[in-house]
């Protein structure tokens, strides 16, 4: 690959535009240093190691940005994805105001299919909100093109980005509050959580799309006014209101699926399975609701990885990256049981047996683990920008 322009950046990383090299096909390369402010070197290998095996674990799932390839240097971590250019939501409710109502349900609708097929493979997002859903294409300029899209609904139109606060769901509740404040559950603040915390996320993300606003505070700006215990209260027990204003377009179906989403109690919140079957679907989108059914039949199910989840902190399943944990296993591929033809991606865990991470799949996909280091041109630093072009 060859790196080139920044296309975005945020607190632990950068996004440049690249090339392959072989085939000219242009991908995205987040880029994330090693160290970090605050934190241990160890403690930042960590969850990079566990971000790249979570998001390699659900890369059946079709709503989920393709890991390309994964690389190191001495710096940074590397993680290759494929490049959509339509921009994410939150730029989109940025340049247009509040979303039409039959494209909110069909980005809905994308999101929790996203969300429950994650969930199938033990995975949490951690982190739902509008920026982390990109669009494969720009938008249509109209509102008129924007309802087209909805009905039309191609394929993979709308993909979810940034596992850096993915989380393996086992047995045991979380505790670690990760994810972007504003979005983030009551039970997450309260440091006992599971899955259900992403359907809260989701909820918070409609919330913005249909209203210009969230349910706490006019603005993001307001927002960041709060102390991250102000924006708990609010979390906490501030109304949300779902009445009069921007509400008062909205239809009554759309106000109840909203409210299954925030609902405090996480053991009352609308599940995935639910809000699949929702009603409002069917009102906006027409047809059948995509049943849970139909979903697992697109993700296979699979246990949970009881290895991943009962692995000290300290540890992920993804092979160790090289010059930090030793020298790196090799990923390789295996039959699946049972046969069939399928074969089954596996990965070492740091001496321990070998966890499936991916379901079976008709075909292969490619190794998302290469323990390559990076050649930088010389004089010139990735992990500083140096000229913007590097080959790894």
């Amino acid at each position: 690959y060859v790196l080139g322009r920044t296309l975005g950046g945020g607190s632990y990383g950068v996004v440049y535009l690249a090339v392959d090299r072989s085939t000219g096909a242009e991908v995205a390369v987040k880029a994330m240093a090693k160290q970090r402010p605050g934190s241990t070197r160890a403690r930042t290998l960590k969850k990079l190691h566990r971000e790249a095996a979570l998001q390699a674990r659900v890369q059946h799932a079709a709503g989920v940005v393709k890991l390309l390839g994964a690389y190191e240097d001495g710096e940074c971590a590397y993680l290759v994805l494929e490049r959509l250019q339509g921009g994410d939501l939150e730029a989109a409710l940025a340049a247009r105001g509040p979303l039409p109502e039959p494209f909110v349900a069909a980005a809905a609708r994308e999101c929790v299919k996203v969300i429950a097929t994650c969930h199938s493979a033990g995975v949490m997002h951690g982190d739902v909100k509008p920026a982390n859903f990109m669009l494969r294409e720009p938008l249509p300029a109209s509102r008129a093109g924007l309802a087209a899209l909805a009905a039309a609904r191609g394929p993979r139109w709308l993909t979810a980005v940034d596992f850096g606060c993915a989380q393996a769901l086992g047995r045991a509740s979380l505790n670690r509050r990760t994810g972007t404040p504003v979005y983030m559950a009551p039970e997450v603040f309260q440091r006992d959580y599971g899955g259900e915390a992403d359907l809260w996320s989701l909820g918070v993300t409609l919330y913005q799309l249909l209203s210009g606003r969230f349910p706490f505070w006019a603005s993001l700006d307001e927002c960041r006014q709060r102390s991250v215990d102000e924006v708990m209260r609010s979390v906490l027990s501030d109304p949300i209101p779902l009445a009069g204003g921007a509400w008062a377009s909205v239809s009554p179906s759309c106000v109840a699926f909203l409210s299954g989403l925030l609902t405090r109690d996480p053991g009352a919140r609308m599940t995935a399975a639910e809000a699949l079957e929702h009603p409002w679907f069917r009102e906006q989108l027409g047809g059948a609701t995509a049943s849970a059914g139909a979903t697992a039949a697109t993700a296979p199910a699979t246990t949970p990885c009881a290895s991943l989840a009962a692995l000290p902190d300290d540890e992920s399943n993804i092979v160790p990256m090289a010059g930090d944990h030793g020298p790196p296993a090799c990923a390789w591929y295996s039959p699946c049981a049972g046969g069939g033809g399928g074969r089954r991606a596996r990965l070492t865990l740091f001496g321990r047996p070998p966890c499936a991470i991916p379901p079976c799949t008709p075909t292969p996909p490619p190794p998302f683990w290469r323990p390559t280091r990076l050649r930088a041109f010389p004089g010139h630093s990735l992990a500083r920008g140096g000229s913007g072009r590097a080959v790894f």
